[in-house]
């Protein structure tokens, strides 16, 4: 697939950059071995599991609680090598997951101060990545060895093997699990599901009931951890909303190694926007004097992720939210991610004024962004 994307002199605008990404994120998704329209029962798993091996949390995928899950993935588009369009965009707006407010000329960037180390997460901020893989003990070598995590497996069950908990300098980054057997017989692929906070995981259920999302798993309990449910948008990007109880979630965002921005591929960026601020009270909203049609959502104070503009993006591509860890070197990690394994979808290219950012899957064919921020005065 590479080369499939022109990017011109190494430089392309933020929102273009980001609408090709996302693209590209659901062609790894998609492209090992899943045809046509295939359904799988769920999209994510959650395990707050304790390093006492006390257990296992809820089996949303395989229909937990008397509901089957179903999700249409669709077929992301032929790879015949031909280019499937010319990132050319010059948005001189830009959102990310820097840790400081980057000028781009004289305008400010919509980007938010962070506090990487966190106790606990604001109703609507992103408090969970959790990865769904076929091999998990490569995938734990590939991430640790990435990304300097440490991994701490407990048991969830008879025949549900175990559940990784991602840490990064003593603090909880994410989780991981093995794709069971009825999701890989339905054609799930590997991937990352992110997780929103809430007060209330069955309220925020069912005000996406109500604003025309589709609750495929839950709202239930996940022991004495959290209460959570799977949920589609209305477009069928999958999510997941957690009711935190002992399990805050993250406890490091938005530095090397750890989760900084999230952004979701759909075909009608108005009508997530509307579902999104009907269930989160998020703002999504155009930066001002910018004509790329990038949407920037803020959640609160803060700017946590994006929307990229609906002409940009592949029309054959699933809706999906596609997650980036923020790195030192994005030249780097990308090569050490080629030396894991790691196939390397987007080279790392520069966005003036912003960062360095690559897209890639890991060996099992995950995807996910790889971003450097540029901090300057």
């Amino acid at each position: 697939m590479e080369g499939q994307y022109n990017v011109r002199g190494g430089n392309v605008g933020w929102a273009a950059f980001h609408a090709g990404v996302c693209d590209l994120a659901a062609d790894l998704l998609l492209e090992r071995g899943v045809e046509g329209d295939m359904h799988g029962r769920g999209a994510g798993r959650h395990a707050a599991a304790q390093p006492d091996g006390d257990g296992l949390l809820a089996d949303l995928e395989g229909g937990v609680h008397g509901g089957d899950v179903e999700i249409e993935i669709g077929r992301a588009g032929a790879h015949d090598g031909q280019a499937k369009g010319e990132l050319e965009s010059r948005s001189s707006h830009a959102s990310g997951c820097a840790a400081a407010a980057p000028r781009l000329g004289e305008r400010r960037l919509c980007y938010t101060a962070a506090m990487p180390t966190l106790d606990r997460h604001h109703p609507g901020d992103f408090c969970w990545i959790e990865l769904a893989t076929s091999d998990q003990p490569a995938a734990k070598h590939f991430y640790t060895s990435l990304f300097g995590w440490g991994a701490a497996d407990s048991p969830m069950g008879e025949a549900a093997g175990v559940y990784s908990m991602f840490s990064l300098h003593g603090r909880n980054v994410g989780g991981g699990y093995t794709l069971m057997p009825d999701m890989i017989a339905h054609g799930v692929p590997p991937h990352w599901m992110l997780y929103v906070q809430v007060e209330s995981a069955d309220d925020a259920a069912a005000r996406a009931a109500v604003a025309g999302g589709k609750v495929v798993g839950g709202p239930f309990d996940v022991m004495t951890y959290g209460r959570m449910a799977v949920i589609q948008d209305p477009a069928g990007a999958a999510f997941a909303v957690w009711q935190p109880k002992s399990h805050p979630g993250m406890g490091v965002t938005a530095e090397p190694g750890a989760f900084c921005w999230a952004d979701l591929s759909t075909p009608d960026p108005q009508g997530s926007a509307r579902f999104y601020e009907a269930v989160f009270g998020w703002q999504v909203t155009a930066g001002e004097k910018d004509p790329s049609g990038y949407l920037h959502i803020k959640n609160g104070e803060a700017f946590i992720g994006g929307i990229p503009p609906a002409h940009i993006r592949n029309p054959k591509t699933p809706p999906h939210w596609l997650i980036y860890f923020q790195v030192e070197s994005c030249d780097a990690s990308t090569a050490r991610a080629r030396e894991l394994g790691a196939a390397v979808y987007l080279e790392p290219t520069s966005m003036e004024g912003v960062g360095r950012l690559s897209i890639a899957a890991d060996p099992q064919g995950a995807s996910f962004s790889l971003f450097e921020a540029h901090l300057h005065e």
